[in-house]
């Protein structure tokens, strides 16, 4: 396992826990370096930005809020690593933009919800602006490449 990163969290920024770290080695163990490029979709804290980096990949983070967009900027100055944080929906900041790997371990807790809380800790973790977002990745021309790695199996 690679290392601990001791990441902050802005209030309404979901902290990391046990399957972000996960993925954060499943991506770690990626081919990826120098010259090839990484999406980390509803990036909250950035781990999985931050674990894309360390491999020398040019790496964009994307997410809603801007407390998670500041905290994924935070993260990386900390940590030594660039990482191009944007505020947005999904793909939309990236436009057609193409990725060697698109990661993501968005909100995941059912929403009787439809539209995305504006404020408060359920904005972190209720998944229903994840619904929009997980169509969009399976249906994405944004990636390059195709094998049998990390992003194959999520789906």
């Amino acid at each position: 396992m690679g290392r601990v990163m001791e990441l902050l969290t802005l209030p309404g920024v979901f902290a990391p826990i046990s399957d972000s770290r996960l993925l954060a080695e499943a991506v770690r163990r990626e081919d990826l370096g120098p010259g090839s490029k990484a999406l980390d979709l509803c990036t909250g804290s950035g781990i999985l930005a931050l674990a894309a980096a360390e491999s020398g990949a040019d790496v964009t983070a994307v997410d809603v809020s801007r407390r998670a967009v500041l905290t994924v900027r935070l993260n990386a100055w900390r940590a030594g690593t660039r990482v191009r944080a944007l505020r947005g929906r999904c793909f939309e900041p990236v436009g057609h933009e193409c990725f060697d790997l698109i990661v993501s371990n968005p909100p995941y807790v059912p929403s009787p919800r439809e539209d995305l809380p504006t404020r408060g800790p359920s904005r972190a973790w209720e998944a229903s602006e994840w619904t929009h977002c997980a169509r969009s990745v399976r249906s994405s021309s944004n990636t390059r490449r195709r094998s049998s790695s990390i992003r194959d199996r999520a789906w």
